[in-house]
């Protein structure tokens, strides 16, 4: 058994903390198939619905079946534990024969070491405890040939086991999973002596015989010399002052105890001719001087109950997914449960949770209920890096739109703040009324930048507030919030006709330190204003829009070429004319309106005129927001068919068709008549400006420059 100190180096190496390069691939593969067996355990465990526990080389337990151990519960709440030990083998051509199975060494498939460990695991089982298997888990398969030569037959097992049955298609090439028992022909092998002569006298004789006139010490590392090293001395097996067999054991005097004349009888039938007399050994400081549990030598004899019991537990599961095989089905079931098609995040992101358990100084047990929280947390960490994506998306497509310059940016930064890191503010939403939110949002953005704690892309998210309509978008958000080190901040980028929000409940109770900023429309709320100023943008922006093509009145021309002055652009630039040259689309500016012909009407399409005056008592913002709705258009969209200018007494600027603008004035005079507060009862049509009697009817517009009307 490898000591947990080592293996928790080995994890270390996975991790690449302490590794070089010669050597990983004769070492690494074998750890990493035990890891993805504890992986598999635990994914199909969950799956079938086991209330289990889950181990991995827990001190003094399991022996050589210790690479993983697990418990679960049946319907009768008894404790059935399944012992399992993984070889791993680059060469997966590789058979096991009958000299791995005989081996008197410590070989990989040796039954000798494994029957000691089957006894050590079958004495400490309790009243309500059964032992369901042993399990040696190997990528290889038998030598069958070699093996019914040697007298020892390979027994299929029919049922299907939960955890480790696999499909044709789960594992590549000509050979197929398969699980088997022992069974010994009578009088074809000394295989039943050979386990008689692993009782613990036994194994001590070979380990005192092996290091016997040999320079290497007789360290405490040793298992068996751990646990006998004061016996030996306290029974007079071995004499400190000498280091040699003591006078009384190699004489056999009468005094010696009926435990250490067994143990002598042992000895010198294992002997092979040595020399006892000439025997001697290389002790560690502490042998032989601290008394442990081990008070007497143990007289612990094999018998053949004990090993056809051993072999009736024991299961070779061959041919088994060898790790890369076994890493894609894991991830392929995983893919399944966490509806994903791509689930290398996921597997990956489980592994390293198991590496950090595996690591852990203290031994600890794995359970269904902590396997279960693991893989809530790995889902919400999914979750977190899909919702973390899709913010960077977003982000990197509202930073392309355009940019400021660093004095909108330091300033937006100094506004935000005091919200963000007094500890005295109890308020954890702010929200930020503006005439843009996009705008704004890429003004938020930009200044996060600046701060240390908004650097990572993972330190806060920005979201359009339509993705966070429906409950379980609110519950996702919420859950993805509780993650202590990410996301600190949400932005939410409100819509237009969004509906009040509760934003506060998107925060967990226990992250108190998590901020909301909502950049929204609405003024009533805000406890902070933002405005779109030209000034505000910077350089490389500017330039972008003034060397834009539109067309002017049937002409292709840049818009720099339309601006006398650029120190105009602040006041002609504004935020519908900015939208309008950044939309993508071209910009139609009309040429003059000619003399009505005769035959033309109001409904006639070619008519250019249409009834368009309106008088406002009091602008409302509303106006925009409903008619909007009646159009079933976003307002962005309406202002690129029309602008309605407050200001200029509702003065109305069309960019469609003389059909489209019907129509709109339509809406328009719906809403007027829904809502008599929004405007006088007055509206202006022609008959109101024109009169009639006049001999020559002359019709003056006003208007902003660079609108193709000439005055």
């Amino acid at each position: 058994m490898v000591p947990p100190a080592s293996k928790r180096a080995q994890a270390d190496k996975i991790l690449g903390k302490s590794l070089a390069s010669s050597g990983l691939r004769n070492t690494l593969h074998g750890d990493v198939f035990q890891l993805r067996l504890l992986m598999l355990f635990l994914t199909r465990g969950l799956r079938v619905g086991y209330n289990f526990k889950l181990d991995t080389e827990m001190p003094g337990k399991g022996g050589k079946f210790d690479d993983l151990i697990f418990t679960y519960k049946n319907r009768e709440s008894k404790r059935i534990t399944r012992y399992l030990q993984a070889k791993h083998k680059f060469d997966d051509s590789t058979k096991i024969k009958a000299s791995d199975l005989l081996n008197e060494s410590d070989g990989d498939f040796s039954l000798k070491k494994y029957f000691r460990s089957y006894r050590e695991i079958f004495k400490t089982l309790g009243d309500n405890e059964e032992l369901n298997d042993c399990i040696i888990g190997t990528n290889i398969g038998f030598d069958e040939n070699d093996l019914m030569l040697n007298g020892i037959e390979l027994v299929s097992l029919k049922n299907r086991d939960p955890i480790l049955a696999f499909n044709s298609k789960q594992k590549s090439g000509s050979t197929i999973p398969v699980r088997y028992k022992l069974q010994i022909m009578q009088g074809t092998t000394n295989l039943y002596e050979k386990l008689e002569e692993t009782s613990d006298m036994h194994c001590l004789a070979h380990e005192l015989l092996k290091y016997g006139n040999k320079k290497q010490k007789l360290e405490l590392r040793c298992d068996m010399f751990k646990r006998y090293h004061f016996v030996l001395v306290q029974e007079k097996v071995l004499d400190l002052s000498s280091k040699t067999f003591h006078p009384n054991f190699i004489d056999n005097v009468k005094d010696l105890s009926p435990n250490a004349k067994k143990f002598r009888k042992i000895l010198s039938d294992c002997q092979g001719g040595s020399d006892w007399n000439t025997m001697k050994f290389e002790l560690s400081k502490n042998f032989g001087k601290r008394q442990n549990e081990q008070s007497e030598l143990t007289s612990d004899p094999v018998n053949k109950e004990e090993i056809e019991n051993f072999l009736d537990k024991l299961v070779f599961a061959v041919n088994l997914p060898n790790e890369k095989q076994l890493d894609c089905i894991i991830r392929t079931e995983m893919g399944i449960d966490f509806n994903v098609l791509d689930s290398r995040a996921v597997s990956n992101e489980l592994l390293i949770k198991l590496l950090n358990w595996f690591k852990e100084k203290s031994a600890t047990t794995l359970s269904s209920a902590k396997a279960k929280l693991l893989l809530k947390q790995t889902k919400e960490m999914m979750k977190s890096l899909r919702a973390t994506g899709a913010s960077i998306d977003y982000r990197n497509r509202l930073c392309k739109y355009m940019k400021f310059n660093q004095d909108a940016i330091d300033n937006m930064t100094e506004k935000l703040k005091p919200f963000l890191y007094l500890p005295t503010l109890q308020k954890k939403v702010l929200r930020i009324a503006t005439d843009s939110p996009k705008c704004t949002a890429i003004k938020i953005v930009q200044s996060l930048k600046q701060l240390s704690d908004f650097k990572k892309d993972d330190s806060y998210l920005i979201v359009q507030s339509k993705n966070l309509r429906e409950e379980r978008e609110i519950v996702r958000m919420r859950n993805i919030l509780r993650a202590k080190r990410l996301h600190y901040l949400l932005v939410v980028v409100c819509n237009d006709n969004d509906t009040e929000q509760k934003w506060q409940e998107l925060i967990p109770e226990n992250r108190k330190s998590k901020r909301i900023i909502i950049v929204e429309t609405n003024i009533g709320k805000a406890s902070m204003q933002d405005k779109f100023c030209f000034r505000d943008i910077n350089r490389k922006t500017k330039e972008k829009l003034q060397s834009k093509c539109v067309q002017f009145q049937g002409s292709q021309m840049k818009v720099e070429t339309l601006l006398d002055k650029s120190s105009e652009l602040n006041a002609i630039i504004n935020l519908t004319s900015f939208q309008e040259l950044r939309s993508g689309t071209i910009v139609k500016i009309p040429a003059p309106i000619t003399p009505l012909s005769p035959e033309l009407t109001p409904l006639s399409p070619e008519f250019p005129y249409i009834e368009r005056q309106l008088e406002f008592s009091s602008y409302h913002e509303n106006f925009h927001n409903q008619l909007a709705q009646k159009l079933g258009k976003s307002l962005e969209q309406l202002t690129q068919e029309c602008r309605i200018d407050p200001a200029l007494l509702g003065s109305i600027e069309w960019f469609v068709s003389d059909n489209e603008r019907l129509n709109i004035w339509k809406k328009m005079k719906e809403i007027l008549k829904e809502n008599r507060t929004l405007a006088s009862t007055v509206i202006r049509q022609e008959n109101h400006f024109v009169d009639k009697d006049w001999k020559s009817q002359i019709m003056i517009i006003s208007s902003p420059r660079s609108l193709g009307y000439q005055n």
